[in-house]
């Protein structure tokens, strides 16, 4: 409440799957409610689609994937850094 910016990290998904579930979607949407300015979601290890909310400009990247882990099957060889 009194902070500009709320950084939450989440560790959620399910492994290898490159779009967030609808079950994801609706845990989601809890913590948007909670009033989180980003949200940083892992555990697929493959990247996601990113989503800015237009109510709010919340910031959730439902996975990076793997930046530096090499785990033997090539769909896990790619992520995505933001600035």
């Amino acid at each position: 409440q009194n902070c500009d910016i709320s950084i939450f990290s989440y560790h959620w998904g399910y492994e290898a799957e490159n779009r967030p579930s609808d079950r994801l979607l609706e845990v989601h949407q809890i913590v948007q409610d909670c009033g989180i300015s980003v949200l940083y979601g892992h555990h697929s290890h493959v990247a996601q689609p990113a989503q800015i909310a237009p109510s709010n400009g919340a910031i959730t990247l439902f996975s990076c994937g793997n930046l530096n882990l090499n785990m033997g099957y090539p769909f896990y060889d790619k992520a995505t850094l933001y600035s």
